[in-house]
């Protein structure tokens, strides 16, 4: 039936049924402006609109299996909001998933979201060069720069962060992550914030207590078997004598695993208390990398600055300085075969009890 001119106006439902792979439907715009066109449009025309009325669906149908009929995935659209002035529209793509309709991508006034449902499914974003650059893995939780899968096993000796809950991995040959700060003020900058409520409940903020460890940065490597083991981290934890509004003492502190461990565990090795004090919790000190330069410790105060050490340039003598370098000033000079220099010459004061 061809209609010239005047339009098509039908009051009944309109099947189109072919029996080949041609178009069932075609709609043509002759029209030359910049206007849009061909267009469809899907009209709920309702005498008494009402918030979250559903305004058109779109299916897509077909036959399974047991030759039933199917409703393999729509798209749908709601009126959210019918307020004049202020109308908020909603639309969704279900598809289904083991035989039962999920949500997997819902448009609405405040947010967009996918894979409402909380279905195992995954979330995958691919570039010009990687097929993973990002992925969400529905079923671990977890969020992976640069593979396919998360790596499990990471610190199942429980010595470092283990991971539960949201995880983020990130892979390549040099991944890493950089943050770029631009202000000319001093104190504005970019940063990395350890956080923790003594909670187990998402958003809920409890005080924490001395001893607790706030964050911690695991090093470790792959031992031939699995990740599990760690070769050192570094905690900071609560320190102080209790936690309260603005007075939350902190402290660090720092392992290493030693060679031979067997999994063991790592041991700590220096912390770094709230009121400064360091302590060195490993059996040997050892300042300086054996190489020419002078080895030595420096101690600095407001009225003046002493310094222990190696003079390599006399004969690799022990030194007590006055000073910044071991050499410049010597008080006390301790050499080969246990012979003991007092430099009184230097203003040095030798007291005997």
């Amino acid at each position: 039936t061809h209609v010239h001119d005047t339009g098509l106006s039908l009051n009944d439902n309109l099947t189109i049924t072919t029996a080949d792979n041609d178009p069932q439907l075609t709609l043509i715009s002759t029209d030359a402006d910049s206007g849009v066109g061909p267009r469809i449009n899907l009209y709920r025309n309702s005498s008494s609109p009402a918030d979250d009325d559903a305004l058109a669906f779109i299916y897509a149908q077909g036959e399974n299996d047991a030759d039933e009929l199917t409703d393999y995935g729509f798209i749908g659209f709601f009126a959210d909001d019918v307020t004049d002035g202020s109308e908020d529209g909603n639309a969704y793509v279900i598809l289904k998933k083991d035989g039962t309709n999920r949500n997997r991508i819902n448009l609405t006034s405040t947010e967009t979201v996918f894979n409402d449902d909380s279905v195992d499914v995954d979330f995958r974003v691919e570039s010009n060069g990687e097929s993973h650059m990002l992925f969400v893995d529905g079923g671990n939780d977890a969020v992976i720069l640069g593979h396919s899968a998360k790596v499990d096993g990471i610190n199942d000796d429980n010595e470092g962060v283990k991971g539960s809950g949201g995880h983020l991995q990130l892979h390549g040959a040099t991944p890493c992550i950089d943050v770029f700060s631009y202000s000319t003020t001093n104190g504005t900058h970019g940063g990395i914030n350890f956080m923790k409520s003594r909670n187990d409940t998402v958003g809920s903020n409890t005080v924490i207590t001395t001893g607790d460890v706030i964050g911690s940065i695991a090093f470790g490597g792959h031992d031939g078997t699995d990740y599990a083991s760690i070769m050192g981290k570094i905690d900071f934890q609560a320190g102080g004598s209790g936690m309260a509004e603005n007075d939350t003492a902190g402290e660090m502190v720092f392992y290493t695993t030693p060679d031979g461990s067997g999994g063991g565990g790592s041991n700590e090795r220096m912390r770094i208390e709230a009121d400064g004090t360091v302590r060195i919790t490993s059996q040997d000190l050892k300042v300086g990398n054996g190489s020419s330069a002078d080895s030595k410790l420096q101690f600095d105060s407001n009225a003046s600055d002493w310094s222990i050490g190696i003079d390599q340039s006399d004969s690799g003598n022990l030194k007590v300085s006055n000073g910044t370098e071991v050499h410049s000033t010597p008080r006390m000079i301790f050499k080969a075969g246990g012979l003991i220099e007092h430099l009184a010459s230097r203003n040095g004061n030798l007291n005997y009890f």
